[in-house]
């Protein structure tokens, strides 16, 4: 069976590296722009019904504290430099060396 590719050693000039990669990956670290379950079972938490009152406004102070500190840590100019960076990776490198094997192509 023939499947049209190539086996051979890798070398390093078969290496494709996109650095923009590693700033997405880097605010993705420093706490990230969150997660929304629709359920709190699916987070694991507590539900809120068995919340007191005061529990569930700590609980609003908390997150919104979060919220605050995750905005003022991202740098959203460096995040869509980094987007517009990588999709450029992939139409000038990725697409030309993998295409073919892409759907629709």
């Amino acid at each position: 069976m023939k499947s049209g590719m190539e086996i051979r050693a890798k070398t390093p000039e078969d290496e494709i590296v996109d650095p923009s990669l590693k700033v997405l990956q880097a605010h993705s670290m420093q706490g990230g722009f969150g997660y929304y379950y629709a359920d709190a079972v699916d987070h694991g938490g507590v539900a809120a019904g068995s919340l007191t009152a005061e529990q569930r406004a700590q609980f609003a102070k908390q997150g919104a504290t979060q919220i605050e500190e995750t905005i003022n840590k991202v740098d959203i100019k460096q995040i869509l430099q980094a987007l517009r960076d990588h999709n450029e990776f992939v139409r000038t490198k990725l697409v030309p060396k993998y295409g073919d094997q892409l759907p629709n192509r």
